[in-house]
């Protein structure tokens, strides 16, 4: 929740950005850069105590007025050089030139300037604000920096800074490791932002880990000449400017090091010889290609030299006022220049209405002004600010050494992290990760403690948000290395640390963990103890942890997948040839193994809605069960869309596959339904005459294009989480909640572009689609007029109006007015504007008298807006999450995430946690549920093999004993299984812990099984537990073998014992088809259960 793509206190919030893919809370950092969501981008002075430089003349006064007479200490020595900072466009890279002709293509593209790249020349050094803005606003063009930047920052990487096109200078690379071999320290500084620096680096094949800290832009207000970036450097370096040299091809970047106080070699690769001699370096070279380690430690030679020169011909006389020609002496001097000043500050200020003031007492009063004003916003938004810390202030300004970006040609990656920990492992200092506060509350495994469970673990830490769709994204990874670091020491330990008020509530913390099936263990740091106590500062945060209990590294952001993986890797490499490794599993206790409620419904947390009033059909996303059900107004089913595996496959209802789709929306004139295909990041059709599935755009791959125009499966999406039609069904728009901006589809050129928002994760509104952001919209809803979109923009928590014209927008309810970073302002208030405030709603429909109805979702209430008058007020819910039936306040919701006009005006309600179909009666005022009837389970189970896995058959679930029907494999079309488990004499079910099984179809003929039910609890009869599905193919399908598999979980106790548990995989071979004629099959399992099975802890039953 996010700095490409991090979710907002710090959520990488989302759009390009140094770390990518994460959010920033208001004022803690997004990364070493960002600042939270709710602050902007964090900018840092740098500030180190001063000390003479080496070789100052100190001048003693005699105290006389009249005389002064000076005593000049000799020469000292020249400081040591320790480090060397180097520049990086001019001075590595060869990027200049190229740089000039991205930013021509920027203005050319952004507003249709043709201009030459010298234009570029008196801006460079400067920064990408300066820059590329130097220019736009030298012909007057509407400059914006961050969309500017970003299009930029497309252009040159995807063009001129590929990874090993080889743009470093002649010696670069040579020079750098030639440093560190002498021993010397070795820093980039550079005013380009993070994003350049890295993508630079790795096109010129520098690897990062030659340096030992790299400071850019994103962190700093004022850039070169001004000093700040290369003290910071040295403060990160642990060395005093003193003893720094820079390395530089611009005039700003010598006179910032004269600034700060450090010797300088100039390079002419970008500027005249003549020109750099007159900004005063200390050396001059033609590239960096001539400059030696030799030359670098000699300015320390040459510096004494110049000074004991000075010295001599001076003499100590010249120190004195008479010997320079002075007629004043210091003190006087001093005190002349004291009272011009005191003049100046006591001039007189005419103000309005014939008032005066003196310069002096303006200054006080405009100080005083800043300061109460800087009070104000303090204390209005301490929401923002509660996510700080001092550690992660800490965190930014002195950040981990960088971790290998790149391995040396001579070894892998993995190598390259092993030699890296054991470095910091051999140095000492690592930080000791705090152990879990005492009193959490834990799901998915007992409470676990650093010290205990978890020693002799390489434990990977998640610190999440259950609203951050950048959290969202960081799950697939989890799980890819959970299934790949299977019973090894390594431990993925979920710490969720809460942006919203809602999201402390351990059931919404669980419904999440159910949603998106989430088996680690996850733990509830509502207070954000551990989140304080590491500095973290965006959401997501990957923390990896040593064996021993010490922090290795810290990833902000989404996108780490590969990261993570090698240095899991390379920690049980090193601390397994150390010893230091525990290989002995960990307690469980699965939330999805003990939710009745799973069974007791058929559907599973249901996202949105649509309906075909006219044809007498609404329309609901069946997410978790990756479906769409199709009933008729009353809730009577009709159909299903689907066939239940997660996954993207067209075809017809059967054997199409979605994965936890959202949106939806019905197209009378075509009689079909656009979907939001949200985890398969694609936008679907389905031909409701046809009844067939059809992909618009997206290919399941998560894409990063903030710009689009392509169609088909070349144009990626990102979790796109609804759809709405525009009033001439030509066009989709889409709510692109993974990278924050609004797209549209054209359904007659069959192409999706960006339509609106900058792809910065923000609550800023514009006139224009470049100038709007938006902050992970999540609702869509066509005006009454047709030239307006009303967004459920959830992050921001409000409600916002898009120009269906202009792709500008404006503001309805909620949020903070004054600052678009400040994400945080939000709570469950009615009321009119911005005084109104929503907490993370998801959903808004337009009705036809005008009013906006918003699924306030944190707040589990629905509310009405009239857009005419911005105010907003509740009509039905308590405020708490729960399930009652009633009017007003009576009436509870569970996090309602969609809405969809119904029948005399009433609204359909998608009552999301509680996983049912509400509606709302205008008439009434009163909130009902609609009793669905004849729903069947999936047709394949959501928890099974993904739809179109093929090949042989995975595993049984370890522990799990495993059953393999007996004789030949099954030819028949259909048929029936049986299930008898047999329980222990005296044992029976477990009430309420929800026994079941779950079936599924596997291997390469698994196309075309229907199963039914997939899925169902399981029943105790005569001292078993028992269940019964069938199954049947198509006699012309597939002609491969495939594998019926059906897992059974079965609790079973003692009256007043403990809980049992067992796990049963039965597996049924099933040959290819044979005729149809052929009889249906019937197959008895069976599997007696032993008094000595596993205990397993179930709390409240």
């Amino acid at each position: 929740m996010a700095l490409p793509q991090q979710c907002s206190a710090s959520r990488a919030l989302d759009r390009p950005s140094a770390v990518h893919g994460r959010r920033s809370h208001g004022a803690a950092p997004h990364s070493t850069a960002r600042l939270a969501q709710a602050g902007g981008r964090r900018r840092l002075q740098a500030v180190l105590p001063h000390r003479p430089a080496s070789g100052s003349q100190p001048l003693r006064s005699s105290g006389s007025s009249e005389a002064a007479t000076a005593t000049v200490q000799a020469p000292q020595e020249a400081a040591e050089v320790k480090a060397v900072l180097f520049d990086m466009d001019g001075v590595l890279c060869n990027s200049e030139e190229v740089s000039r002709l991205a930013a021509c293509e920027v203005m050319a593209e952004l507003y249709g300037l043709e201009v030459q790249p010298d234009e570029f020349i008196p801006f460079t050094g400067t920064g990408e604000a300066n820059f590329l803005g130097g220019v736009a606003r030298k012909y007057n063009a509407p400059f914006e920096l961050e969309s500017c930047k970003a299009k930029f920052f497309e252009i040159y990487m995807a063009k001129y800074a590929k990874p090993g096109m080889g743009i470093g200078h002649e010696g670069a690379l040579q020079l750098v490791e030639a440093c560190r071999a002498a021993g010397l320290k070795t820093a980039v500084a550079s005013s380009a932002d993070l994003v350049k620096v890295h993508a630079s680096l790795a096109a010129a094949e520098i690897p990062l880990d030659l340096f030992d800290t790299i400071v850019s832009a994103d962190a700093f207000e004022r850039l070169k000449p001004s000093p700040d970036i290369f003290l910071a450097a040295a403060s990160q370096l642990g060395v005093h400017p003193d003893n720094c040299v820079v390395i530089e091809d611009a005039v700003a970047g010598v006179q910032a090091a004269r600034a700060a106080g450090m010797r300088v070699i100039g390079v002419t690769t970008s500027l005249a010889p003549e020109a750099m001699q007159a900004a005063g370096p200390d050396r001059i070279q033609p590239s960096i290609k001539f400059i030696t380690v030799e030359d670098i430690r000699g300015l320390r030679l040459s510096q004494q030299a110049q000074q004991a020169q000075q010295t001599q011909q001076d003499g100590p006389a010249s120190a004195t006022p008479e010997a320079s020609g002075s007629s004043q002496p210091p003190a006087a001097a001093t005190s002349a220049q004291s009272g011009r000043e005191s003049s100046w500050l006591e001039g007189t200020v005419h103000l309005p209405a014939g008032y005066r003031t003196t310069r002096r007492e303006l200054l006080k009063f405009g100080s005083l002004a800043g300061a109460f004003g800087s009070l104000y916003v303090g204390i209005s938004r301490a929401q923002s600010l509660s996510y700080a810390s001092p550690k992660a202030l800490l965190n930014a300004l002195f950040p981990q050494a960088p971790l290998p970006a790149e391995a040396p040609a001579n070894e892998g990656r993995v190598a390259a992290f092993k030699r890296y920990i054991a470095d910091m492992e051999r140095r000492g200092g690592m930080q000791q990760v705090p152990e879990f506060p005492a009193g959490l509350d834990w799901l998915n495994a007992p409470p676990l403690k650093l010290s205990r469970e978890l020693r002799g673990k390489v434990v990977l830490l998640d610190f999440w948000t259950l609203c951050c769709i950048n959290c969202m994204h960081v799950l697939p990874d989890l799980a890819f290395l959970e299934r790949k670091y299977a019973g090894s020491p390594v431990a993925v330990v979920g710490v969720h640390s809460a942006k919203f008020d809602n999201e402390k509530d351990l059931e919404a913390i669980r419904n999440a963990v159910l949603r998106y099936e989430v088996t680690h263990p996850v733990v509830n740091d509502g207070a954000m103890t551990m989140w304080r106590q590491l500095g973290v500062s965006s959401w997501p945060t990957l923390a990896v942890v040593s064996p021993g209990g010490k922090l290795i590294a810290m990833l902000a952001g989404e996108g780490h997948r590969q990261d993570l993986d090698d240095i899991l890797a390379a920690c049980l490499d090193y601390y397994g040839e150390q010893g230091l490794l525990d290989n002995s599993p960990l307690p469980e206790a699965l939330e999805r193994d003990r939710d009745p409620r799973l069974a007791a419904t058929a559907l599973r947390f249901p996202g949105k809605l649509s309906t075909d009033l006219a044809g007498n059909r609404l329309f609901i996303s069946d997410s978790s069960n990756n479906r769409i059900v199709i009933t008729d107004l009353e809730g009577r089913f009709l159909d299903q869309v689907g066939c239940g595996a997660a996954g993207l496959l067209d075809g017809s209802y059967e054997e199409a596959a979605f994965y936890r789709p959202q949106g939806v929306a019905y197209s009378p004139k075509r009689d079909c339904l656009y979907v939001a295909d949200t985890e398969a990041h694609a936008l679907r059709e389905i031909d409701l005459r046809r009844k067939m599935v059809t992909t618009l755009a997206g290919n399941g791959v998560k894409g990063s294009d903030y710009k689009g125009g392509s169609s088909g499966p070349t144009q990626l999406l990102n979790s796109p989480w609804d759809v709405a039609l525009d009033s001439t069904e030509r066009y989709v728009y889409i709510a692109m909640a993974g990278q924050h901006q609004i797209w549209r589809y054209d359904t007659v050129a069959k192409v999706a572009e960006t339509f609106s928002g900058t792809g910065y994760e923000r609550n800023q509104n514009g006139t224009s689609g470049l100038t709007t952001s938006w902050a992970q919209p999540s609702g869509l809803s066509l005006s009454p007029a047709g030239d307006a979109l009303f967004v459920a923009d959830s992050e921001s928590s409000t409600v916002r109006q898009l120009d269906l014209r202009s792709g500008g927008s404006q503001a309805c309810v909620g949020g903070d007015p004054l600052f678009s970073d400040n994400l945080f302002r939000f709570g469950d208030k009615d009321g009119t504007g911005s005084d109104a405030l929503l907490q993370h709603p998801l959903a808004v429909l337009s009705a036809p008298d005008g009013t906006v109805f918003v699924a306030d979702s944190y707040n589990h209430r629905l509310k009405a807006l009239q857009p005419d008058s911005s105010s907003i007020r509740t009509l039905a819910g308590s405020g708490a999450a729960g399930y009652a039936d009633g009017q007003g306040t009576a009436a509870q919701l569970s996090e309602p995430g969609g809405l969809a006009l119904g029948p005399n005006g009433s609204v359909f309600v998608a009552d999301t946690n509680n996983s049912l179909i509400r509606r709302w009666d205008p008439r009434t005022q009163q909130l009902s549920t609609v009793q669905l009837s004849g729903v069947p389970p999936p047709r394949r189970s959501p928890a099974g093999p993904p739809a179109g896995t093929a090949g042989t058959v995975a595993e049984p679930p370890p522990g799990a004993a495993l059953v393999v029907a007996p004789g030949p494999p099954l030819e028949a079309a259909s048929g029936e299984v049986r299930l008898k488990i047999q329980l222990p004499a005296s044992y029976h079910l477990t009430p309420g812990a929800n026994s079941r099984f779950e079936a599924s179809v596997l291997g390469a003929g698994s196309g075309g099984v229907q199963l039914a039910p997939a899925a169902g609890p399981l029943e105790e009869a005569g001292g078993a537990a028992t269940a019964a599905l069938r199954f049947s193919r198509p006699a012309g399908g597939a002609q491969q073998a495939a594998t019926l598999r059906i897992l059974a979980k079965v609790y079973f106790c003692l009256d007043g014992g403990v809980c049992l548990f067992q796990e049963i995989c039965f597996d049924v071979p099933l040959a290819p088809p044979a005729a149809p004629a052929a009889a249906p099959a019937k197959l008895d399992l069976a599997f007696a259960l032993s008094a000595s099975a596993p205990v397993v802890d179930l709390p409240g039953l």
